[in-house]
């Protein structure tokens, strides 16, 4: 386990930290092991663990998971007390709507003399989360995983002025939303959070990797990338 100050003293973490954390991994447990990648603010639809054994047999390098952009919808403003704190403790019950997706590698097979991100690490970049030179190999599906950056107008604000990752602009207009961020065309509700069904988005109903890159360049706004 690390703390920021372990993994960035006297700085804002940065994804080029995660160094730190795989040379940690790498020095344990040596090379040629899958890893598995979640934010705080994630939950997998999918099993991780089964998406990798399927990745295996197909020789794949690393698996985009296609993330599901839970937000709060202009209708959910009975949800939260006058100070912006929610009423439910439990988000994935808490918030039904999303915005289909965005794409995340979230796992790839770390082999041997696979370089990570030292140059990047160097330079304190942000935005890559996995290794340079993964094998140029997806899997060939694209398992989901729900995104809930913004759970609360209170956690929303805080985050604002906190996080070192991207964050939406946070006035109060922008907190309860008919999309995800501008960026989205359009948003659905989960009638049954306790049994998430994502409809066409969900693994085994997908047409293939192929067929949901295009599914998502036709629901972004490419004005508002």
């Amino acid at each position: 386990m690390f703390c920021d100050a372990e993994v960035a003293p006297n700085a804002r973490v940065r994804d080029a930290h995660r160094q730190v954390l795989l040379d940690a991994a790498r020095a344990e447990f040596g090379r040629g092991h899958w890893y598995t990648l979640l934010h705080a603010d994630e939950f997998f639809h999918d099993d991780p663990r089964a998406i990798i054994a399927h990745a295996e047999r197909e020789g794949a390098g690393f698996v985009n998971w296609a993330s599901m952009q839970f937000f709060m919808h202009t209708t959910d403003r009975d949800l939260f007390d006058a100070h912006g704190h929610p009423l439910e403790p439990s988000v994935q019950r808490r918030l039904r709507w999303y915005s289909p997706f965005w794409i995340e590698v979230r796992q790839f097979l770390d082999e041997p003399g696979l370089p990570w991100l030292e140059v990047a690490y160097r330079r304190l970049e942000h935005g890559r989360v996995f290794p340079r030179g993964t094998r140029f190999k997806p899997f060939s599906r694209m398992p989901v995983l729900k995104h809930y950056p913004y759970r609360s107008p209170a956690q929303m604000n805080a985050k604002s002025g906190a996080s070192g990752f991207s964050v939406a602009h946070a006035h109060p207009q922008a907190i309860f939303r008919e999309t995800a961020q501008p960026i989205y065309r359009t948003a659905c509700q989960l009638e049954q959070p306790e049994r998430p069904d994502f409809g066409a988005f969900e693994m085994l109903r997908q047409p293939s990797l192929l067929g949901m890159l295009w599914q998502q360049r036709a629901l972004l706004n490419r004005a508002s990338r």
